[in-house]
This record gives C-alpha cells, structure tokens and sequence, in this order.
C-alpha cells in the first residue's frame, strides 16, 4: 500500500523530536553528567573523565576497569593513557 505524499507530509510538520521520550532522557542523563563532572572538578580538582571514573564507582563499587568502562561507555585505552 502506498502513502500519499500529502500525508508523509503532513506527519514530517508535525515531527517535534523535543517531545520524544528518548531523546528527553538523553538530555536529562547529558544534563545530570555535566553537573555530577563539573561538581568533582570543582571539588577534587580533577578533569571529567576522572569525574566520570568516580559517578561510576559510586554507583557500582568496587569493579574492574573494563566493567566501569563498559558501564560508563568509555574506551580504555583512553583511561590508561592519562
């Protein structure tokens, strides 16, 4: 079945991708990571993605660094450079 080209039109103006649960959340988590990074920066004095190596102990505890790069969606050879 085919869609009229009328109607694919009509769906794309009404598109708002701000209203979409996914791309909310993703803002959210991006806000929430920044404020928790830039709090351990101030603090501790340390850079973000030793902020980040810590949000993820915190939350899991003691693990192994490729667990906390697996859960923090970091790559490791980036970890054990610095």
């Amino acid at each position: 079945m085919k869609v009229p080209i009328t109607a694919i039109r009509k769906t794309s103006n009404n598109f708002d991708i701000l209203s979409r649960l996914a791309i909310r959340m993703q803002v959210l988590s991006n806000k929430m990571t920044t404020w928790s990074a830039s709090t351990y920066t101030k603090e501790l004095n340390i850079g973000v993605q030793e902020a980040r190596v810590l949000i993820v102990l915190g939350r899991l505890g003691e693990v192994l660094a490729n667990e906390i790069c697996e859960f923090g969606k970091m790559i490791k050879e980036t970890l054990v450079e610095q």
